[in-house]
């Protein structure tokens, strides 16, 4: 029995990936951990904490909302390391305004090297 349509081979399975809503590959796992995460923290607020269900909802729809944020302003569209440079200049911005030392930068001391051909030892 013959199909009524001709199939032919294609490889497009390993350049396709998976679209929700408008979000794509890696941001899409992001979209479904903040979900998972908002899930479990309703459950445990509204069965465990016996809190009422719209507090719960609120509360627990900030991991979902995060998540959203994060890709809608520092991934989608972007470079590759835009998120990691914005969250760099936030911590800079931090320390600038703080007393805090800058240890999660760079290290706190230096040490000065000598060139071994410019070293002036007198022998």
């Amino acid at each position: 029995m013959q199909p009524s349509r001709r199939i032919h081979p294609a490889n497009n399975g390993r350049i396709s990936e998976p679209v929700l809503w408008g979000f794509e590959g890696r941001e899409l796992l992001i979209v479904t951990a903040g979900f998972g995460i908002s899930l479990a923290c309703f459950r445990f607020l509204y069965a465990t904490q016996q809190w009422n269900a719209v507090p719960a909802l609120a509360v627990a729809a900030l991991p979902l909302v995060a998540a959203i944020a994060w890709i809608l302003l520092l991934v989608s569209g972007k470079p590759k390391r835009h998120a990691g440079e914005c969250l760099e200049w936030l911590l800079l911005r931090i320390q600038c305004r703080s007393d805090l030392p800058a240890t999660f930068l760079s290290p706190t001391t230096s040490t000065q090297h000598q060139h071994p051909i410019l070293d002036t030892h007198e022998s």
